[in-house]
């Protein structure tokens, strides 16, 4: 489900480009975007934000996490950094209710990578950290994913394991 989503823009003024190169060295120039610079556009920010906390999806993933213990917060490159801070941040702000981890370590990922393969790493850490819970502890659990493209194939292969073993599942995408 596509829970979560942004536009990134790119923004190019050449004309501006050309005349602040002329003056660039002589006033500091003030504008409202960078030049030749990847931007997020924040247009509406607040109504997006709004959009998507009040949107069916969104209920969907605060009951999922409410009700469960257990948190396993998936991702890679980029988004392995922002499931592991995000993975902190869950456990440290819930003073303790919720247990939420990542396999965060390049570590761990190249470990598992070189004993399975890269579209089963994440089953496989998923699998070991899971070894010794009880069929209500799984209930209880979710496998939270984060994919920009909603098409990584070792993040969507350990959601699938995690649906077919009775935890609770979600995706985070740009798509």
């Amino acid at each position: 489900k596509n829970i979560l989503s942004f536009t990134a823009t790119r923004a190019i003024d050449i004309n501006a480009q050309e005349r602040d190169y002329k003056t660039r060295n002589t006033k500091q120039i003030i504008r409202g975007h960078n030049i030749m610079s990847d931007t997020l556009n924040i247009e509406n920010i607040g109504y997006k934000f709004t959009e998507i906390v009040e949107s069916k999806q969104w209920k969907e993933l605060q009951e999922k996490y409410n009700k469960c213990d257990d948190i396993y917060v998936l991702g890679h490159g980029g988004n392995m950094a922002i499931a592991d801070h995000t993975a902190v941040d869950m456990s440290r702000l819930s003073n303790g209710t919720k247990n939420a981890m990542c396999p965060g370590s390049c570590v761990v990922a190249t470990s598992l990578i070189n004993d399975t393969n890269f579209e089963q790493w994440m089953v496989s850490w998923l699998k070991q950290m899971t070894t010794t819970r009880t069929k209500s502890q799984m209930k209880r659990s979710l496998v939270y994913g984060i994919s920009s493209s909603g098409t990584s194939k070792d993040t969507l292969k350990a959601l699938q394991w995690a649906s077919d073993n009775g935890m609770e599942t979600c995706l985070i995408t740009a798509k």
